[in-house]
């Protein structure tokens, strides 16, 4: 499956990855976010480009990912994440690129942070629009009704859930606020 072309930040951070930590990359990718609000019915959301995700495998064969903002430099500290998520995205990213719909696709990490989701997002083109779309393909890899996890998915299938799981978060929240006047 192809990659976008590596941003001067994202080739900065991977020759880090590579050279001071001595990991070997697997895949990187870019992270977009979504907010709660953005995730409104009868409206398109178009997440935002937040940073970078990389997975890499360490001298002891464990895996680790690690991530940085847009804006970044060498200098700035990177931390690391192992564990069960790291895992699900590995296993994620193998399904997708072993999926005969996305050979010539573009992957990005989608991560809707209020709802505690991560997804591959699968656009047609490198230059595809912003916006999540029909024929995008979503992957989750977190917290997603058991039903859908590890799942392909069009845009709008997975719009329809988001939307539904967005509206009972802010329902809850409401709820709470409302016991907190009391």
């Amino acid at each position: 499956m192809p990659q976008q072309n590596p941003s001067p930040t994202l080739k900065e951070f991977i020759n880090l990855l590579t050279g001071t930590f001595e990991l070997e990359v697997l895949f990187a990718l870019p992270v977009y976010g979504l907010l709660l609000g953005e995730l409104e019915r009868n409206k398109t959301p178009e997440p935002k480009h937040v940073g970078w995700r990389a997975v890499a495998v360490d001298k002891g064969h464990s895996l680790v990912a690690s991530e940085i903002p847009m804006v970044w430099d060498a200098q700035s500290p990177v931390s690391f994440t192992r564990g069960t998520i790291v895992e699900q995205s590995l296993e994620a990213f193998r399904l997708l690129s072993q999926d005969p719909k996305t050979p010539a696709a573009f992957p990005r990490q989608l991560r809707i942070s209020a709802l505690r989701l991560d997804t591959f997002w699968v656009k047609k083109s490198a230059e595809a629009e912003k916006a999540i779309v029909e024929e995008d393909i979503i992957l989750p890899f977190t917290r997603f009704p058991l039903e859908h996890a590890l799942k392909p998915q069009d845009g709008e299938t997975f719009l329809r859930h988001i939307q539904d799981a967005a509206e009972r978060r802010r329902e809850g929240n409401d709820r709470k606020k409302l016991e907190r006047r009391r």
